[in-house]
């Protein structure tokens, strides 16, 4: 206990998550009594307090307990492959998709506000034929969602390798297998460019991670494999139905207008934002004047930094990025451990990329999406604790 209180507070990993996600709540609470609808404010409040709660659980827990977390990880990339096999299913067979969503079973898992909405309008994300979602009615989601598992699974299978657990590591490629295909199987376009830059992502970071480079050259390495992912997309898009383009093409169209209001808005509200509900009603009268997008005048923002900067303004923008910093920087301590770890790291920091890319063009907040926080808080608090674990041996060596 003597080694703990003496390690300086700046040297615990755990500040660099928990330090910018406590702005971000201070500021979320700030802005409902600020903002348009306040109700919104209060429910993202209410979404986002869990995955700090489960971040420093874990990282505690962990810090104490390292080697559980191949089980917990193995047991995780076991329960979750249910969801996997359903988007697979759901994508041969949009039918059973179809009876699943209009099932009593499906208010068990999806928001019942979306099953009704989804039953009132007809129209809905994986509502179209090239889309599955599984347990989710979104694809893209689904397939965020989908790359976690599957990078929680090799991790998993590396750690049992590396014990000699022959047979539960097989298993793990199994089930790696499964949680990969079933990406392409959300019918996700930008899911499909992540699984193909994934195994490259994970050269590309390891690369970098063992070499020591700059975390900002790491992340201009990553933006340049996406969009030679997306250039190789595009020209091969010949080979797919014009159906699947034409719905690209129009959602491309759809989030250049989008961005382009949201630049406007920024520079007349640049450190303040626009308050919850406050996107809605400024982005309602800007679509207005284009006459194709009346219909989206209730669009969201497409875009995790300009939803944050919308709602509760810079700082927490700001702050965002600083605990996306602290995942690669987790990842970089962690990968100095050994041969495995490093593997692990790079895997690890390569599906947090993606999820950061997808956020930048799809419409959700990882901290906040429901589903999507267990499995982000735990990878983080996992490289986190055992960094914390060398800490507080070195400093009780010093004594």
């Amino acid at each position: 206990m003597l080694a703990v209180s003496m390690v300086d507070v700046r040297n615990v990993p755990a500040t660099g998550v928990l330090i910018p996600f406590i702005v971000i709540i201070i500021m979320n609470v700030v802005y409902i009594f600020l903002s348009p609808d306040v109700a919104e404010g209060g429910r993202s409040l209410v979404f986002s307090l869990p995955f700090g709660a489960i971040f420093y659980i874990s990282y505690v827990y962990m810090s104490k307990n390292p080697n559980l977390i191949e089980n917990l990880f193995t047991f995780y990339a076991l329960m979750s492959v249910v969801q996997s096999i359903l988007t697979i299913l759901f994508i041969i067979s949009p039918d059973l998709e179809m009876k699943f969503l209009y099932s009593q079973m499906a208010g068990i898992f999806v928001n019942p506000n979306t099953l009704a909405h989804l039953a009132l309008t007809g129209s809905g994300n994986v509502l179209d034929v090239y889309k599955a979602g599984g347990f989710f009615d979104n694809g893209n989601l689904a397939a965020v969602y989908n790359e976690i598992s599957a990078s929680t699974a090799i991790c998993a299978m590396a750690m049992a390798r590396n014990r000699g657990k022959k047979l539960r590591s097989t298993l793990l490629f199994i089930l790696f297998l499964v949680h990969y295909v079933s990406i392409f199987a959300t019918g996700s376009k930008s899911g499909a460019v992540m699984a193909v830059s994934m195994p490259f992502m994970w050269m590309i970071v390891r690369f970098f991670i063992r070499n020591q480079r700059r975390l900002d050259k790491l992340a201009l390495a990553s933006l340049a494999l996406f969009l030679f992912c997306f250039v190789v997309y595009y020209f091969s898009s010949e080979i797919l139905t014009n159906e699947i383009i034409d719905n690209g093409e129009r959602n491309a169209a759809r989030r250049i207008v989008i961005w382009d209001a949201a630049l406007k808005l920024f520079l007349q509200n640049p450190i303040s934002g626009l308050g919850y509900g406050g996107w809605y009603e400024n982005f309602k009268d800007y679509g207005a004047s284009f006459s194709y997008m009346q219909v989206y005048g209730d669009m969201p923002a497409h875009n995790m930094l300009i939803i944050i900067w919308a709602e509760t303004g810079l700082i927490p923008a700001l702050m965002i990025l600083l605990l996306m910093k602290a995942v690669f920087t987790y990842s970089k301590k962690f990968a100095q451990i050994g041969r495995v770890e490093l593997f692990m790291a790079s895997v690890i920091s390569s599906v947090f990329i993606c999820i950061f890319l997808h956020s930048m063009i799809d419409n959700f907040i990882f901290y906040r999406e429901a589903r999507l926080q267990l499995p982000s808080a735990l990878l983080i608090a996992w490289m986190a604790s055992w960094q914390s674990r060398h800490i507080f041996l070195k400093a009780e060596k010093g004594n």
